[in-house]
């Protein structure tokens, strides 16, 4: 039987067992390999490689989309609603749903979205975590900094004009 389809028990027990499995290191690992190889995949796309080679990317990206409808689905009949609460659950959810439109057209560019799934790396990698959160923290003060460089700028603009008002460079 289908798990979707059943009910009690046995759903019970293949939702903790598929929940498992999605929690797992080697799952998530597997997800950001994939994550990676399709960010490059999506960046080998912005050049004409002939008929065969573009060909070839398509069915890769192909490849990398059956990857993360199945990941979310997984995910989702693992998490239920839960899923919903999770930030990172919903960006994929999202950037998967957009790359899911036609690729033709107007559509194209959103597929191009997807590469933005490479932000989980971020959450994964400690040292660019604290960059982030360090970025994060230090925008208040680098509005700061660039208010006060536009201040400055605009006062030896208007210094400049004044100045050299009646200094002629062409005729």
């Amino acid at each position: 039987m289908i798990p979707l389809l059943m009910e009690g028990k046995m759903a019970l027990e293949s939702r903790t067992k598929i929940r498992q499995i999605v929690d797992s290191e080697r799952f998530n690992n597997i997800v950001f390999v994939a994550i990676l190889a399709s960010s490059i995949s999506i960046g080998f796309e912005t050049y004409d490689w002939g008929y065969g080679g573009n060909r070839f990317l398509l069915y890769l990206d192909w490849f990398f989309m059956t990857i993360f409808v199945t990941e979310i689905l997984f995910r989702i009949y693992a998490m239920r609603f839960d899923f919903f609460k999770d930030p990172w659950c919903m960006f994929d959810f999202i950037i998967v749903g957009i790359a899911l439109f036609p690729s033709s057209g107007v559509f194209r560019v959103f597929r191009v979205f997807r590469v933005l799934r490479a932000f989980r790396l971020v959450s994964r990698i400690p040292e660019l975590k604290l960059v982030a959160e360090s970025l994060i923290y230090s925008i208040r003060g680098l509005s700061a900094v660039t208010t006060l460089l536009m201040v400055v700028i605009y006062v030896f603009a208007v210094l400049s004009t004044v100045l050299f008002q009646d200094f002629v460079i062409f005729k």
